[in-house]
């Protein structure tokens, strides 16, 4: 009931949060829309630290914090790849993406730790083909260390959320 909750209210600010309409229907070239993300996003995620701190219906505090943190991503990242001034977004994804891992780590939590990883490994791959000096040598390179940074980080996920080894 509150995923539904939360989708109507994302629909009401003028998001699509379904996958499809996501895709079809929004249009993140405008900087509305983008901004509006960005807002609701924070509010969603502020209101899970709020209510978990007044120990209220602390039961919600997943959908509250899924919702956001997608919504928060996928904001930062539009306005990243789609507005003019775009590269001012990058320092943002830079602190979310810290918070949540930060959150992660924790509430030991696999889950947002994953999310906010590839959310950054996807902001940073596009700033870094923005370059102009980058080639497709080089674009090679990178494929193969990120794939092998991947590969590290897959193995030693437990000491990054210090989770005991079993």
């Amino acid at each position: 009931m509150l995923s539904l909750a939360i989708t109507a209210l994302a629909s009401w600010v003028g998001l699509s949060v379904t996958p499809i309409s996501l895709l079809r229907d929004n249009d993140f070239s405008g900087d509305r829309l983008i901004f509006t993300g960005l807002l609701l996003g924070f509010l969603l995620t502020a209101a899970t630290f709020y209510l978990n701190s007044r120990n209220i219906k602390k039961h919600f505090d997943f959908t509250y914090l899924n919702f956001g943190v997608h919504i928060l991503f996928v904001s930062c990242i539009a306005g990243l790849t789609v507005l003019e001034m775009g590269w001012l977004f990058a320092p943002f994804l830079a602190l979310i993406t810290a918070a949540f891992v930060m959150y992660a780590r924790r509430e030991q939590s696999f889950y947002f730790l994953i999310v906010a990883v590839v959310y950054a490994y996807w902001g940073l791959s596009y700033l870094i083909f923005q370059l102009e000096a980058f080639q497709s040598v080089l674009a090679l390179y990178y494929f193969f260390f990120s794939c092998a940074g991947v590969i590290w980080f897959l193995v030693r996920y437990k000491k990054i959320l210090s989770l005991p080894h079993k």
